[in-house]
């Protein structure tokens, strides 16, 4: 069984950035998923409501082959917490069996530069990444010019659609989509068009690797 985990500052990053990575899992038998989310507020709250039905009923993914942990270690938009040491031990504790870990670079955005410095400092610290083949920094709408593509995961036709639809739904709960902008969705599939055209596939999702293990196992989602 491989073990998938993706971290996110906020409810929609793994939409925006993994859905490639979504798609795998819903066809895959051996693959189990858990996905972070490091924020709270408001807003999360609305859109994680919604975010259960568009993983069983969009992407299709079983029930029994995903867990989504709330860890709030910070408030949307504000990225300040008071035990840093208590965040990056539970952090490290959810990844540890992770064979493939997912997750945001440094950006504009602070959320996303807190969780990146997080995710970091756990596995800086870690004892041993034993069992770890992988780590990608995804790329979302306000970091696609800092974060290098050195990997694509293709997204094939229903799955760009999947994602369009995804991204609709949590906008019925929040709005996250603004036509005319990076948060639009001819944006979003303007995205995974360039990088498809990139690899030799109709759309992809793109990500830089900060950690591949060695030899052949390891490249091998």
């Amino acid at each position: 069984m491989k073990n998938f985990t993706i971290v996110a500052p906020h409810v929609d990053d793994d939409i925006y950035s993994c859905s490639s990575v979504l798609e795998h899992v819903s066809r895959s038998e051996d693959v189990f998923l858990r996905v972070l989310f490091l924020s709270h507020g408001h807003r999360q709250e609305g859109r994680r409501k919604a975010i259960d039905h568009i993983y069983e009923n969009i992407f299709g993914i079983a029930r029994s082959k995903y867990e989504i942990v709330d860890l709030g270690f910070f408030e949307d938009g504000m990225s300040s917490f008071s035990n840093l040491n208590h965040a990056v031990a539970k952090l490290d504790k959810y990844m540890e069996s992770s064979t493939y870990i997912f997750t945001t670079g440094d950006s504009h955005h602070q959320d996303h530069i807190i969780t990146s410095t997080l995710v970091n400092a756990a596995l800086r610290f870690r004892r041993s990444l034993q069992g770890l083949k992988g780590v990608f920094q995804y790329e979302y709408m306000y970091n696609h010019d800092q974060v290098p593509s050195e990997m694509f995961l293709p997204l094939s036709t229903q799955g760009i659609q999947k994602k369009l639809e995804s991204l609709k739904q949590l906008n019925t709960v929040d709005t996250i989509l603004n036509e005319g902008s990076v948060n639009s969705l001819e944006y979003v599939k303007s995205m995974a068009t360039i990088n498809g055209l990139r690899c030799n596939y109709e759309f992809a999702e793109s990500f830089k690797v900060m950690y591949l293990k060695s030899g052949r196992e390891g490249v091998i989602l």
